[in-house]
């Protein structure tokens, strides 16, 4: 009987092992604030693979977005840098908008959800000082600031919470019944 539980305890720590392993590691935010002014962000995509393998970008996203380049080949652990343009449309200011970027590599596909928040313009104040944001209390703004955790919640970690679950549990039923021998033995 321990033999099984070894077994098991041996295939869920392997299963756990290969769910997550990646080929693919992507580098987005996951809000961006476009104002008055043309915003280019940066997208990185690195292919942790031992293969040079072939990607492929798609783009959903509001207004005048688009990314480049759009397609092409990334050598084995190189990182490839793609550009998200995103131009300011008065009729959008104001507004917040949910779009998402699609990335194939190789047989690997990533989807990545981004926030888009068109900023109404700032006015001047008449001295040629802009009004600040509502939200911005000078020499605090990076210390409330929090992450976007909205791409902790993938089907992924699910699966390798439970995992790890099943794992502790395994590993506390090992560990009881080595003590118990133990003190069997005695």
């Amino acid at each position: 009987m321990p033999k099984g539980i070894f077994t098991i305890a041996f295939v869920l720590f392997f299963l756990l092992l290969s769910v997550s392993v990646h080929a693919i590691q992507i580098d987005v935010p996951g809000t961006i604030v476009v104002m008055d002014e043309h915003k280019a962000v940066p997208v990185s995509i690195k292919n942790d693979s031992p293969v040079e393998q072939s990607y492929s970008i798609g783009l959903s996203m509001p207004g005048n977005a688009s990314i480049a380049p759009t397609a092409g080949k990334i050598g084995a652990g190189k990182t490839l840098t793609a550009t998200l343009n995103i131009a300011p449309r008065e009729e959008l200011e104001g507004t917040n908008f949910r779009g998402s970027i699609r990335i194939l590599l190789g047989e690997e596909q990533e989807t990545r959800q981004i926030t888009v928040m068109f900023k109404e313009k700032a006015e001047d104040k008449g001295n040629g000082e802009q009004e600040p944001e509502p939200w911005h209390v000078p020499g605090l703004l990076g210390f409330f600031a929090l992450p976007d955790l909205s791409e902790l919640a993938t089907l992924e970690n699910a699966v390798n919470a439970v995992l790890a679950v099943v794992a502790a549990l395994l590993l506390i039923a090992f560990i009881a019944r080595f003590v118990k021998r133990l003190e069997a033995g005695k």
